[in-house]
């Protein structure tokens, strides 16, 4: 049996990738538009705060105190032997995998496995002391919505 011919070229009964039906048709390209405008001015607007933040922290010193506190915690807890002991195991594993280990191993593969493992492996007590002087310097300097 042939084929129907569509006027178009265009089957309308394979659709790959149907629209959601949640909003009307009208609407439905302009709102992702318009929430992405938004996400990026938040996006900026945190960039901005961070960047007043971490110049703030470094002009006062507070910065290298806050580091040097988390590095001492961090030695303390056993999280950086427990990093160091994933980066080998990883390498490890490029061995078994006779994938040529240590001489196959980039910093960049390194560094994507062990960033969001460090993250999730950092305590809550220490996030939670960094963030109480993070907060604490904010509260001083009047909620750090002032000017430098």
């Amino acid at each position: 049996m042939a084929q129907p011919q569509w006027n178009n070229g265009h089957d309308p009964r394979r659709q790959p990738n149907p629209q959601p039906q949640s909003l009307p048709h009208h609407q439905q390209h302009r709102a992702p538009q318009a929430l992405n405008h938004q996400q990026q001015h938040q996006q900026q607007q945190q960039r901005q705060l961070e960047s007043h933040l971490r110049h703030h922290l470094e002009a006062t010193g507070e910065m290298d105190r806050i580091q040097r506190r988390l590095h001492a915690h961090l030695t303390e807890c056993g999280w950086r032997d427990a990093m160091m002991d994933r980066a080998k195991e990883i390498i490890r594993k490029k061995e078994d995998k006779k994938e040529g280990g240590l001489a196959n191993v980039t910093i960049d593969e390194l560094l994507a496995e062990l960033i969001p493992a460090g993250r999730a492996m950092v305590p809550a007590e220490a996030r939670g002391e960094a963030m109480e002087r993070v907060m604490a310097v904010l509260g001083s300097n009047g909620g750090g919505g002032g000017g430098s």
